[in-house]
Protein backbone atom coordinates (compact mmCIF):
# COMPACT_ATOMS: atom_id res chain seq x y z
CA UNK A 1 0.00 0.00 0.00
CA UNK A 2 1.32 3.63 -0.84
CA UNK A 3 1.84 5.74 1.90
CA UNK A 4 0.11 9.04 2.19
CA UNK A 5 1.95 12.02 -0.14
CA UNK A 6 3.74 14.27 2.80
CA UNK A 7 2.70 18.13 3.24
CA UNK A 8 5.75 19.00 2.03
CA UNK A 9 5.13 16.99 -1.30
CA UNK A 10 2.24 18.72 -1.96
CA UNK A 11 3.45 21.89 -1.22
CA UNK A 12 5.77 21.56 -4.13
CA UNK A 13 2.63 20.38 -6.60
CA UNK A 14 0.18 22.88 -5.53
CA UNK A 15 -1.52 26.10 -4.51
CA UNK A 16 -4.38 26.27 -2.32
CA UNK A 17 -6.06 29.39 -1.71
CA UNK A 18 -8.09 29.56 1.57
CA UNK A 19 -9.76 32.11 1.02
CA UNK A 20 -11.73 30.73 -2.37
CA UNK A 21 -10.83 27.13 -1.52
CA UNK A 22 -9.07 26.50 -5.05
CA UNK A 23 -6.34 24.00 -5.85
CA UNK A 24 -4.14 25.43 -8.63
CA UNK A 25 -1.16 23.64 -9.94
CA UNK A 26 2.42 25.13 -9.48
CA UNK A 27 3.91 22.62 -12.25
CA UNK A 28 2.88 21.36 -15.11
CA UNK A 29 2.25 17.99 -15.19
CA UNK A 30 0.45 16.27 -18.68
CA UNK A 31 -1.77 17.75 -20.28
CA UNK A 32 -2.98 20.62 -17.20
CA UNK A 33 -0.39 23.67 -17.02
CA UNK A 34 1.32 25.10 -13.93
CA UNK A 35 -1.29 27.77 -12.87
CA UNK A 36 -5.09 25.42 -14.04
CA UNK A 37 -7.22 24.67 -11.76
CA UNK A 38 -6.26 21.01 -9.99
CA UNK A 39 -8.23 18.49 -9.32
CA UNK A 40 -12.00 17.06 -11.20
CA UNK A 41 -15.25 16.43 -9.78
CA UNK A 42 -16.89 12.82 -9.60
CA UNK A 43 -20.39 11.63 -9.34
CA UNK A 44 -22.23 9.93 -6.44
CA UNK A 45 -25.34 8.36 -7.13
CA UNK A 46 -26.15 10.34 -9.94
CA UNK A 47 -24.75 13.58 -8.10
CA UNK A 48 -21.72 15.73 -7.81
CA UNK A 49 -19.54 14.40 -5.26
CA UNK A 50 -16.31 15.71 -3.98
CA UNK A 51 -13.49 17.10 -5.90
CA UNK A 52 -10.28 15.12 -5.86
CA UNK A 53 -7.09 15.75 -7.14
CA UNK A 54 -4.12 12.93 -8.42
CA UNK A 55 -1.10 13.31 -7.07
CA UNK A 56 1.88 10.57 -7.51
CA UNK A 57 -0.02 7.74 -8.83
CA UNK A 58 -3.07 8.30 -5.64
CA UNK A 59 -6.03 9.93 -5.38
CA UNK A 60 -6.80 12.71 -2.52
CA UNK A 61 -9.62 14.62 -1.71
CA UNK A 62 -9.11 18.15 -2.13
CA UNK A 63 -10.78 18.66 1.23
CA UNK A 64 -8.44 16.46 2.92
CA UNK A 65 -5.55 18.29 1.29
CA UNK A 66 -6.51 21.80 2.41
CA UNK A 67 -6.55 20.40 6.18
CA UNK A 68 -2.96 18.67 5.51
CA UNK A 69 -1.70 21.70 4.32
CA UNK A 70 -3.59 24.06 6.78
CA UNK A 71 -3.29 22.46 9.47
CA UNK A 72 0.07 20.36 8.93
CA UNK A 73 -1.44 16.98 9.61
CA UNK A 74 -4.24 14.60 8.16
CA UNK A 75 -7.61 14.94 9.76
CA UNK A 76 -7.93 12.58 12.84
CA UNK A 77 -11.23 11.76 11.86
CA UNK A 78 -13.74 12.66 8.92
CA UNK A 79 -14.05 16.30 7.72
CA UNK A 80 -17.02 18.03 7.16
CA UNK A 81 -18.35 20.85 4.85
CA UNK A 82 -19.59 22.85 7.66
CA UNK A 83 -22.48 24.19 4.66
CA UNK A 84 -23.43 20.60 2.88
CA UNK A 85 -21.47 21.78 -0.30
CA UNK A 86 -19.22 18.91 -1.17
CA UNK A 87 -17.11 21.43 -3.16
CA UNK A 88 -16.86 23.92 -1.28
CA UNK A 89 -13.19 23.52 0.02
CA UNK A 90 -12.56 26.79 2.16
CA UNK A 91 -11.05 26.15 5.31
CA UNK A 92 -13.35 28.40 7.31
CA UNK A 93 -16.20 25.62 5.90
CA UNK A 94 -14.32 22.28 7.16
CA UNK A 95 -13.98 21.18 10.23
CA UNK A 96 -13.13 17.67 11.73
CA UNK A 97 -16.10 15.74 13.22
CA UNK A 98 -17.22 12.00 14.16
CA UNK A 99 -19.96 10.13 11.98
CA UNK A 100 -22.50 10.79 13.67
CA UNK A 101 -21.69 14.92 13.60
CA UNK A 102 -21.49 14.36 10.16
CA UNK A 103 -24.43 12.26 9.17
CA UNK A 104 -26.52 15.05 10.92
CA UNK A 105 -25.52 17.75 8.88
CA UNK A 106 -26.03 15.79 6.21
CA UNK A 107 -29.38 15.35 6.36
CA UNK A 108 -32.09 16.06 3.84
CA UNK A 109 -35.79 16.43 3.41
CA UNK A 110 -37.44 12.78 2.52
CA UNK A 111 -37.98 12.67 -1.25
CA UNK A 112 -41.55 11.66 -0.11
CA UNK A 113 -41.64 14.72 2.19
CA UNK A 114 -44.56 16.54 0.68
CA UNK A 115 -43.23 20.35 2.40
CA UNK A 116 -39.68 19.60 1.45
CA UNK A 117 -38.48 21.11 4.50
CA UNK A 118 -36.93 18.93 7.55
CA UNK A 119 -38.51 17.80 10.01
CA UNK A 120 -42.02 18.67 9.06
CA UNK A 121 -44.61 16.04 8.18
CA UNK A 122 -48.01 15.80 6.73
CA UNK A 123 -50.45 14.02 9.78
CA UNK A 124 -53.69 12.84 8.71
CA UNK A 125 -54.24 15.85 6.05
CA UNK A 126 -54.95 17.94 9.08
CA UNK A 127 -51.99 19.13 10.66
CA UNK A 128 -47.86 19.10 10.11
CA UNK A 129 -46.16 17.20 13.08
CA UNK A 130 -42.41 18.19 13.67
CA UNK A 131 -39.90 15.17 15.28
CA UNK A 132 -36.79 14.82 15.12
CA UNK A 133 -34.39 11.46 15.60
CA UNK A 134 -32.18 11.56 19.00
CA UNK A 135 -29.91 8.36 19.21
CA UNK A 136 -31.72 6.46 16.86
CA UNK A 137 -35.56 7.39 18.77
CA UNK A 138 -38.08 9.74 16.96
CA UNK A 139 -38.93 12.64 19.32
CA UNK A 140 -42.58 13.84 18.48
CA UNK A 141 -42.15 17.79 19.23
CA UNK A 142 -45.38 18.75 18.19
CA UNK A 143 -48.49 19.85 16.07
CA UNK A 144 -48.63 22.67 13.60
CA UNK A 145 -50.85 24.76 11.14
CA UNK A 146 -48.22 24.93 8.75
CA UNK A 147 -44.68 23.25 7.21
CA UNK A 148 -42.85 26.27 8.52
CA UNK A 149 -43.92 25.97 11.26
CA UNK A 150 -43.07 22.44 12.40
CA UNK A 151 -39.71 23.28 10.51
CA UNK A 152 -38.69 25.78 12.38
CA UNK A 153 -39.45 23.45 15.18
CA UNK A 154 -37.54 21.40 14.32
CA UNK A 155 -34.50 23.75 13.30
CA UNK A 156 -34.94 25.16 17.23
CA UNK A 157 -34.59 21.24 18.84
CA UNK A 158 -32.12 20.67 16.17
CA UNK A 159 -29.98 23.33 17.33
CA UNK A 160 -30.51 22.23 20.79
CA UNK A 161 -29.53 18.57 20.51
CA UNK A 162 -27.11 18.58 18.19
CA UNK A 163 -24.86 21.47 18.11
CA UNK A 164 -22.25 20.42 15.49
CA UNK A 165 -24.91 20.36 12.68
CA UNK A 166 -25.82 23.12 10.83
CA UNK A 167 -28.69 23.81 7.87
Amino acid sequence: MKSLVSRERVMELLEYCQESGVFTWKVSRGCVKAGGHAGSIGTNRGGPSYLSISLDGRCYRAHHLAWLLVHGSWPKDQLDHIDTDKLNNRIANLREACTAENQQNQRKAHRNNRSGLLGATLHRNKFWRAQIVVNGKAKHLGYFDTPEAAHHAYVSAKRALHPMGML
